[in-house]
């Protein structure tokens, strides 16, 4: 599970970054602050970092991964569409995306994603 940098705004990118470099310390920062819950502090930060990569999979997936959590279905499924469209076979979207599916379909749709 997810533990939180509290100060430290981790999105921001510096202009030698590539798009690798940043998912990977975006991934990092994501599993720090989703154990405490601080997903807005979270989709702010992806949602800027989606302004510098828009077609990011990776960004999109961990924007939906996030949403899933906060229990946003609705946008969860909007930035997993997006991924899938980027890239069909990207694993763990469709991970997450069936995991929403299966959310959504069931009688107990607020337990938490195996994050």
């Amino acid at each position: 599970m997810l533990h939180v940098l509290q100060v430290e705004f981790c999105f921001e990118m510096t202009p030698y970054e590539d798009e690798a470099t940043l998912k990977e310390r975006c991934a990092r920062t994501i599993r720090k602050r989703l154990s405490q819950d601080n997903c807005n502090i979270t989709i702010k930060e992806l949602r800027q970092a989606l302004k510098r990569f828009p077609n990011s999979v990776g960004l999109h997936s961990m924007l939906g991964q996030v949403y899933l959590v906060k229990g946003s279905y609705a946008m969860a499924r909007v930035h997993f569409k997006r991924a899938l469209k980027l890239n069909p076979t990207h694993r763990t979207t469709l991970k997450y995306n069936q995991y929403l599916a299966q959310r959504t379909a069931a009688k107990n749709p607020t337990e938490r994603p195996p994050i």
